[in-house]
């Protein structure tokens, strides 16, 4: 699991595009998952029920919950790659928008 809060959405979706391909079957998803976690996010499952822990869908909306990223950390992310000479055109236009909705 990657470290990088914005990296996490990202992983769940390859995750599942690579369950699908191998066609793991829903009870198997989240025991895959689990020994590939962080430490924090082991942590923060190590608190759920059992029956929580069984269902992949769940653990997934609940790590996705704790880890979702703020508007302000959006903006801040933005700016950093707008500060990047080759990656300013694409994302100075965002900076603004995501400005202007911030303040």
């Amino acid at each position: 699991m990657p470290t990088d809060l914005g990296q996490i959405p990202q992983y769940f979706e390859n995750i599942e595009h690579l369950f699908d391909i191998y066609e793991v079957p829903g009870d198997l998803r989240s025991k895959l998952l689990i020994p590939h976690l962080s430490e924090w996010a082991k942590s923060l499952i190590g608190r759920l029920e059992v029956k929580s822990l069984d269902n992949y869908d769940e653990m997934k909306i609940i790590l996705l919950g704790e880890f979702k990223l703020t508007a302000m950390e959006y903006k801040t992310r933005l700016a950093r790659l707008a500060s990047v000479p080759m990656k300013r055109m694409y994302c100075l236009p965002l900076v603004c928008i995501m400005s202007s909705v911030i303040t």
